[in-house]
Protein backbone atom coordinates (compact mmCIF):
# COMPACT_ATOMS: atom_id res chain seq x y z
CA UNK A 1 0.00 0.00 0.00
CA UNK A 2 2.50 2.49 0.88
CA UNK A 3 4.77 1.34 -2.67
CA UNK A 4 1.48 2.82 -4.90
CA UNK A 5 1.20 5.61 -2.67
CA UNK A 6 4.80 6.57 -2.73
CA UNK A 7 4.32 5.58 -6.88
CA UNK A 8 1.60 7.92 -6.92
CA UNK A 9 3.18 10.68 -5.44
CA UNK A 10 6.44 10.80 -7.64
CA UNK A 11 4.15 10.92 -10.60
CA UNK A 12 2.51 13.52 -9.22
CA UNK A 13 5.83 15.37 -8.16
CA UNK A 14 7.19 14.80 -11.81
CA UNK A 15 4.22 15.86 -13.58
CA UNK A 16 4.54 18.96 -10.99
CA UNK A 17 8.92 18.91 -11.97
CA UNK A 18 7.50 19.13 -15.41
CA UNK A 19 5.45 21.90 -15.47
CA UNK A 20 7.74 23.93 -13.67
CA UNK A 21 10.33 23.05 -15.97
CA UNK A 22 8.15 23.71 -19.31
CA UNK A 23 6.52 26.97 -18.16
CA UNK A 24 9.54 28.86 -18.92
CA UNK A 25 9.38 28.22 -22.57
CA UNK A 26 5.64 28.50 -22.31
CA UNK A 27 5.89 31.76 -21.28
CA UNK A 28 8.09 32.57 -24.11
CA UNK A 29 5.81 31.30 -26.73
CA UNK A 30 2.66 33.07 -24.83
CA UNK A 31 4.28 36.04 -24.80
CA UNK A 32 5.29 36.23 -28.76
CA UNK A 33 1.28 35.23 -29.58
CA UNK A 34 0.77 38.28 -27.91
CA UNK A 35 2.94 40.36 -28.93
CA UNK A 36 2.75 39.16 -32.91
CA UNK A 37 -1.30 38.03 -33.11
CA UNK A 38 -3.51 40.93 -32.39
CA UNK A 39 -6.55 38.99 -32.42
CA UNK A 40 -4.79 37.12 -29.00
CA UNK A 41 -3.29 39.96 -27.64
CA UNK A 42 -6.13 40.54 -24.73
CA UNK A 43 -7.18 36.70 -24.63
CA UNK A 44 -4.93 35.57 -21.86
CA UNK A 45 -6.14 32.32 -21.21
CA UNK A 46 -6.56 30.99 -24.91
CA UNK A 47 -2.89 32.23 -25.89
CA UNK A 48 -1.96 30.19 -22.76
CA UNK A 49 -3.70 27.07 -24.06
CA UNK A 50 -2.74 27.47 -27.41
CA UNK A 51 0.86 27.74 -26.24
CA UNK A 52 0.73 25.13 -24.01
CA UNK A 53 -0.16 22.96 -27.37
CA UNK A 54 2.43 24.40 -29.85
CA UNK A 55 4.84 23.35 -26.52
CA UNK A 56 3.83 20.02 -26.62
CA UNK A 57 3.65 20.26 -30.00
CA UNK A 58 7.00 20.70 -30.59
CA UNK A 59 8.13 18.20 -28.19
CA UNK A 60 5.75 15.66 -30.02
CA UNK A 61 7.78 16.35 -33.18
CA UNK A 62 10.38 15.27 -31.85
CA UNK A 63 10.36 12.39 -30.32
CA UNK A 64 8.96 11.00 -33.97
CA UNK A 65 12.27 12.37 -35.53
CA UNK A 66 13.98 10.03 -32.81
CA UNK A 67 12.12 7.18 -33.04
CA UNK A 68 12.22 7.36 -36.59
CA UNK A 69 15.84 7.65 -37.05
CA UNK A 70 15.76 4.54 -34.63
CA UNK A 71 13.33 2.92 -36.54
CA UNK A 72 15.03 3.49 -39.64
CA UNK A 73 18.78 2.40 -38.33
CA UNK A 74 17.73 -1.05 -37.45
CA UNK A 75 15.45 -1.89 -39.98
CA UNK A 76 18.56 -1.38 -42.15
CA UNK A 77 20.65 -3.39 -40.01
CA UNK A 78 17.80 -6.31 -39.59
CA UNK A 79 16.68 -6.30 -43.66
CA UNK A 80 20.46 -7.61 -44.23
CA UNK A 81 20.55 -10.36 -41.27
CA UNK A 82 17.75 -12.18 -39.89
CA UNK A 83 16.75 -12.47 -36.23
CA UNK A 84 17.69 -16.11 -35.81
CA UNK A 85 21.18 -15.44 -36.77
CA UNK A 86 21.88 -12.45 -34.82
CA UNK A 87 20.73 -14.13 -31.85
CA UNK A 88 22.93 -17.14 -32.93
CA UNK A 89 25.76 -14.34 -33.77
CA UNK A 90 25.46 -12.46 -30.47
CA UNK A 91 25.02 -15.84 -28.35
CA UNK A 92 28.58 -17.00 -30.24
CA UNK A 93 29.93 -13.81 -28.82
CA UNK A 94 28.96 -13.64 -25.21
CA UNK A 95 30.20 -17.52 -24.76
CA UNK A 96 34.01 -15.74 -26.36
CA UNK A 97 33.98 -13.39 -24.38
CA UNK A 98 33.11 -15.54 -21.06
CA UNK A 99 35.76 -18.18 -22.11
CA UNK A 100 38.27 -15.09 -22.85
CA UNK A 101 37.81 -13.43 -19.27
CA UNK A 102 37.77 -16.36 -16.78
CA UNK A 103 36.63 -14.55 -13.45
CA UNK A 104 33.54 -13.88 -15.13
CA UNK A 105 31.43 -17.05 -15.00
CA UNK A 106 27.89 -18.09 -16.73
CA UNK A 107 25.79 -18.13 -13.66
CA UNK A 108 26.65 -14.11 -12.81
CA UNK A 109 26.13 -13.69 -16.73
CA UNK A 110 22.83 -15.37 -16.58
CA UNK A 111 21.81 -13.41 -13.51
CA UNK A 112 23.13 -10.25 -15.34
CA UNK A 113 20.57 -10.87 -18.69
CA UNK A 114 17.88 -11.68 -16.03
CA UNK A 115 18.08 -8.52 -14.30
CA UNK A 116 17.94 -6.92 -18.10
CA UNK A 117 15.25 -9.13 -19.57
CA UNK A 118 13.38 -8.13 -15.85
CA UNK A 119 14.34 -4.28 -16.47
CA UNK A 120 12.77 -4.23 -20.11
CA UNK A 121 9.62 -6.11 -19.14
CA UNK A 122 9.17 -3.16 -17.05
CA UNK A 123 9.45 -0.44 -19.82
CA UNK A 124 6.05 -0.32 -21.00
CA UNK A 125 4.74 0.56 -17.48
CA UNK A 126 7.68 3.40 -16.92
CA UNK A 127 6.63 4.88 -20.22
CA UNK A 128 2.90 4.91 -19.25
CA UNK A 129 3.80 6.24 -15.51
CA UNK A 130 5.94 9.11 -17.68
CA UNK A 131 3.10 9.40 -20.12
CA UNK A 132 0.58 10.19 -17.10
CA UNK A 133 3.11 12.87 -15.39
CA UNK A 134 3.18 14.67 -18.78
CA UNK A 135 -0.56 14.82 -18.91
CA UNK A 136 -0.61 16.21 -15.63
CA UNK A 137 2.20 19.09 -16.50
CA UNK A 138 -0.33 19.71 -19.38
CA UNK A 139 -3.16 20.05 -17.15
CA UNK A 140 -1.06 22.03 -14.62
CA UNK A 141 0.13 24.44 -17.50
CA UNK A 142 -3.18 25.38 -18.48
CA UNK A 143 -4.33 26.70 -15.45
CA UNK A 144 -0.43 27.56 -14.09
CA UNK A 145 -1.54 31.07 -13.01
CA UNK A 146 -4.52 30.09 -11.30
CA UNK A 147 -2.74 27.53 -9.36
CA UNK A 148 0.73 30.07 -8.39
CA UNK A 149 -1.90 32.72 -7.24
CA UNK A 150 -3.94 30.28 -4.94
CA UNK A 151 -0.35 29.24 -3.42
CA UNK A 152 0.87 32.55 -3.28
CA UNK A 153 -2.65 33.52 -1.11
CA UNK A 154 -2.58 30.30 0.90
CA UNK A 155 0.95 31.44 1.94
CA UNK A 156 0.37 34.95 2.48
CA UNK A 157 -2.63 33.98 4.63
CA UNK A 158 -0.56 31.42 6.58
CA UNK A 159 2.72 33.03 6.70
CA UNK A 160 3.95 36.47 8.39
CA UNK A 161 5.54 39.00 5.20
CA UNK A 162 8.81 38.45 6.43
CA UNK A 163 8.68 34.80 5.87
CA UNK A 164 6.81 34.74 2.72
CA UNK A 165 9.79 37.56 1.81
CA UNK A 166 12.79 35.07 2.93
CA UNK A 167 10.58 31.68 1.06
CA UNK A 168 10.29 33.99 -2.42
CA UNK A 169 14.01 34.84 -2.50
CA UNK A 170 15.18 31.25 -1.75
CA UNK A 171 11.89 29.74 -4.39
CA UNK A 172 13.69 32.04 -6.76
CA UNK A 173 16.90 31.02 -6.70
CA UNK A 174 16.38 27.36 -6.51
CA UNK A 175 13.90 27.66 -9.79
CA UNK A 176 16.49 29.35 -11.72
CA UNK A 177 19.35 26.56 -10.88
CA UNK A 178 16.95 24.05 -10.99
CA UNK A 179 15.96 25.58 -15.02
CA UNK A 180 19.51 26.11 -15.44
CA UNK A 181 20.83 22.65 -14.68
CA UNK A 182 17.90 20.37 -16.55
CA UNK A 183 18.47 22.86 -19.63
CA UNK A 184 21.90 22.18 -19.86
CA UNK A 185 21.99 18.62 -19.11
CA UNK A 186 18.81 18.02 -21.85
CA UNK A 187 21.42 20.76 -24.54
CA UNK A 188 24.21 18.13 -23.36
CA UNK A 189 22.07 15.03 -24.12
CA UNK A 190 21.26 16.25 -27.68
CA UNK A 191 24.46 17.81 -28.42
CA UNK A 192 25.84 14.07 -27.31
CA UNK A 193 23.49 12.18 -29.51
CA UNK A 194 23.95 13.79 -32.23
CA UNK A 195 27.77 13.84 -31.78
CA UNK A 196 28.07 10.13 -30.94
CA UNK A 197 25.49 9.41 -34.08
CA UNK A 198 27.18 10.98 -36.59
CA UNK A 199 30.82 9.96 -35.64
CA UNK A 200 29.73 6.25 -35.13
CA UNK A 201 27.83 6.16 -38.10
CA UNK A 202 30.84 7.61 -40.15
CA UNK A 203 33.38 5.01 -38.32
CA UNK A 204 30.68 2.37 -39.79
CA UNK A 205 30.10 1.11 -36.37
CA UNK A 206 27.53 -1.48 -36.88
CA UNK A 207 23.53 -0.04 -35.47
CA UNK A 208 26.16 3.19 -34.33
CA UNK A 209 22.73 5.84 -35.24
CA UNK A 210 21.12 3.74 -32.75
CA UNK A 211 24.04 3.58 -30.06
CA UNK A 212 24.42 6.93 -30.33
CA UNK A 213 21.44 7.90 -29.51
CA UNK A 214 20.79 5.55 -26.79
CA UNK A 215 23.81 6.63 -25.23
CA UNK A 216 22.91 10.64 -25.80
CA UNK A 217 20.10 10.44 -23.91
CA UNK A 218 21.58 7.80 -21.17
CA UNK A 219 23.50 11.14 -20.44
CA UNK A 220 20.50 12.41 -18.66
CA UNK A 221 21.77 10.27 -16.02
CA UNK A 222 25.10 10.58 -15.25
CA UNK A 223 27.84 8.41 -16.13
CA UNK A 224 25.18 6.08 -17.77
CA UNK A 225 25.65 7.69 -21.10
CA UNK A 226 29.36 6.40 -21.44
CA UNK A 227 28.70 2.99 -20.53
CA UNK A 228 26.30 2.44 -22.74
CA UNK A 229 27.91 3.91 -25.11
CA UNK A 230 31.32 1.24 -24.66
CA UNK A 231 29.19 -1.41 -23.98
CA UNK A 232 27.23 -1.33 -26.75
CA UNK A 233 29.87 -0.62 -29.50
CA UNK A 234 31.91 -2.90 -28.16
CA UNK A 235 29.61 -5.91 -28.28
CA UNK A 236 28.03 -5.13 -32.35
CA UNK A 237 31.63 -5.18 -33.26
CA UNK A 238 32.54 -7.84 -31.48
CA UNK A 239 29.49 -9.51 -32.79
CA UNK A 240 30.69 -8.83 -36.80
CA UNK A 241 34.25 -9.10 -36.04
CA UNK A 242 35.25 -5.84 -36.71
CA UNK A 243 38.54 -5.69 -34.19
CA UNK A 244 39.77 -2.95 -36.30
CA UNK A 245 36.44 -0.54 -36.12
CA UNK A 246 35.82 -1.70 -32.41
CA UNK A 247 39.76 -0.18 -31.70
CA UNK A 248 38.65 3.26 -34.06
CA UNK A 249 35.74 3.90 -32.21
CA UNK A 250 36.72 3.49 -28.31
CA UNK A 251 39.22 6.15 -29.47
CA UNK A 252 36.14 8.19 -30.82
CA UNK A 253 34.61 7.65 -27.58
CA UNK A 254 37.51 8.30 -25.13
CA UNK A 255 38.33 11.90 -27.49
CA UNK A 256 34.33 12.99 -27.32
CA UNK A 257 34.20 11.90 -23.55
CA UNK A 258 37.16 13.66 -22.47
CA UNK A 259 35.70 16.68 -24.83
CA UNK A 260 31.93 16.75 -23.02
CA UNK A 261 33.38 16.20 -19.88
CA UNK A 262 36.05 18.62 -19.94
CA UNK A 263 34.25 21.89 -21.93
CA UNK A 264 30.52 21.05 -22.61
CA UNK A 265 29.28 19.93 -19.64
CA UNK A 266 30.90 22.44 -17.59
CA UNK A 267 29.70 24.90 -20.11
CA UNK A 268 26.12 24.42 -20.18
CA UNK A 269 26.02 23.02 -16.87
CA UNK A 270 27.34 25.82 -15.40
CA UNK A 271 29.24 26.45 -11.47
CA UNK A 272 25.57 26.47 -9.45
CA UNK A 273 24.08 22.93 -9.79
CA UNK A 274 27.31 21.15 -9.78
CA UNK A 275 27.43 18.27 -7.50
CA UNK A 276 30.84 16.12 -6.24
CA UNK A 277 30.56 12.82 -7.81
CA UNK A 278 30.30 10.47 -4.92
CA UNK A 279 26.93 12.77 -4.04
CA UNK A 280 26.02 12.29 -7.47
CA UNK A 281 26.76 8.25 -7.22
CA UNK A 282 24.68 8.14 -3.79
CA UNK A 283 21.50 10.00 -5.64
CA UNK A 284 21.35 7.81 -8.24
CA UNK A 285 21.77 4.99 -6.12
CA UNK A 286 19.06 5.91 -4.02
CA UNK A 287 16.47 7.37 -6.38
CA UNK A 288 17.28 3.57 -8.44
CA UNK A 289 16.64 1.49 -5.75
CA UNK A 290 13.59 3.57 -4.71
CA UNK A 291 11.74 4.49 -7.95
CA UNK A 292 14.01 2.67 -10.84
CA UNK A 293 14.88 4.64 -13.55
CA UNK A 294 12.41 6.98 -13.19
CA UNK A 295 13.94 7.97 -10.30
CA UNK A 296 17.57 7.44 -11.26
CA UNK A 297 16.61 10.49 -14.26
CA UNK A 298 15.52 12.61 -11.24
CA UNK A 299 17.68 11.79 -8.66
CA UNK A 300 20.89 14.66 -9.62
CA UNK A 301 18.64 16.96 -10.19
CA UNK A 302 17.29 16.65 -6.68
CA UNK A 303 20.14 16.34 -5.10
CA UNK A 304 21.23 19.32 -6.73
CA UNK A 305 18.14 21.14 -5.88
CA UNK A 306 18.60 20.18 -2.44
CA UNK A 307 21.79 21.30 -2.04
CA UNK A 308 21.09 24.97 -3.79
CA UNK A 309 18.07 25.06 -0.92
CA UNK A 310 20.41 24.50 1.79
CA UNK A 311 22.83 26.63 0.20
CA UNK A 312 20.24 29.67 -0.25
CA UNK A 313 18.95 28.85 3.17
CA UNK A 314 22.24 29.14 4.86
CA UNK A 315 23.00 32.03 2.85
CA UNK A 316 19.67 34.41 3.74
CA UNK A 317 20.02 33.25 7.49
CA UNK A 318 23.21 35.02 7.26
CA UNK A 319 21.55 38.28 5.96
CA UNK A 320 19.29 38.29 8.34
CA UNK A 321 21.91 38.33 11.04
Amino acid sequence: MLSKLLQIFFILALGALLACFFSIPVRKINYLLGKNIPILKHRKKTRNIISVFIWYGLLLVFLFLIVGLLYYNIYQYFSKISWNVFINMVSTTIQDILNLIPFININSFESISSSLIQALMKLPGIIGKILIAFLISIYLLMDWDYYLKNVRRWRRELLSEKTNHYLNAITRETKNNLFAYLKGQSLDALIMSVLLSLGLWLIQVPLGISIGITAGIGNLIPYAGPVIAFTLTSLFCLIEQRVRTLVIAILFLIIVGQIDSSYIGPKLLGKQMQVRPLFVIVSILIGGTLFGIIGMLLAVPVAAVLKTLCESILSQSKKRE
